[in-house]
């Protein structure tokens, strides 16, 4: 005698409920993860930020002459050069400044270039740093009215960071909204 076949797999209905409650799930776990790329781009770009001004600074006690970290709208040229409309998140330059203070200017080197990996965000400076920091080769911030403290702000889907650099040339980072 021989066995009754079963059909082995799954039914239309059984089908139908995996792909409700897996919509349902997704539906649920998207906002987090939209929170979690915008955690990850703040952090990069104002890493990115930290480490330039990080540079800066030590460079300058390193060398013994002031060194700039200025915002560029063109980083990808062959010799960029400092800017004073737009923000911060097109590029950055950090070079030794012995002319101009501010500008690429005589015998300035270019120390390093940089464009944010990350283009979703603004980075913004207050009156102090809107355009430039720079260091003196005692490690002393000095921007540019003058005044020795300042902040930068990064800016990434209502997340910000305030980058504090205060007048010993130390930096601070404050987590908000924008």
């Amino acid at each position: 005698m021989q066995g009754r076949k079963t059909a082995s797999g799954i039914t239309l209905i059984e089908l139908l409920v995996t792909v409700s409650v897996a919509a349902i799930l997704l539906s649920l776990a998207a906002p987090g993860f939209q929170n979690f790329i915008n955690s990850t781009r703040i952090a990069g770009a104002t890493n990115e930020l930290v480490a330039a001004l990080n540079l800066a600074r030590s460079e300058a006690v390193k060398r013994g002459v002031i060194v700039t970290v200025c915002k560029s709208a063109n980083p990808n040229d062959a010799s960029p050069t400092c800017t004073t409309s737009g923000g911060w998140q097109a590029g950055w330059l950090t070079f030794t400044d012995s002319g101009t203070r501010g500008t690429v200017d005589g015998s300035d080197a270019r120390l390093r270039v940089k464009q944010p990996s990350n283009s979703a965000a603004t980075i913004t400076g207050d009156s102090n740093f809107s355009n430039f920091v720079s260091y003196l080769p005692g490690g002393e911030s000095l921007g540019e009215s003058g005044s020795s403290s300042g902040m930068l702000t990064v800016c990434v889907g209502g997340i910000k960071s305030d980058i504090t650099v205060n007048s010993t040339g130390h930096i601070h980072i404050d987590k908000g909204t924008c």
